[in-house]
């Protein structure tokens, strides 16, 4: 996927997320949203979006599993571009 396929919003949820993964920190509520868009997005589906909310509520883990998706669909230098824009 590409920059400009997700929205400013949909972007910021990204860049927090990555952002807490390299700091090796699970915010369930950055998790949730990104799992959101993912779906939203067609990049999970159903039956995984469910499983991963469970496991994300459950405090179990799952920051790998969520990263390895998210970096195998969206390219290597639009996620970058995400970086880049996030104000941290």
């Amino acid at each position: 996927m590409k920059f400009k396929d997700f929205t400013p919003t949909e972007r910021n949820i990204i860049a927090e997320f990555v952002y807490s993964y390299d700091a090796d920190i699970l915010i369930k509520d950055d998790a949730l949203k990104l799992l959101d868009i993912m779906y939203e997005k067609n990049m999970i589906d159903k039956e995984d979006f469910e499983t991963f909310k469970i496991r994300v509520n459950k405090n179990e883990p799952v920051l790998d599993d969520i990263i390895e998706i998210l970096f195998s669909v969206v390219e290597e230098n639009e996620g970058k571009k995400i970086m880049n824009e996030y104000p941290h």
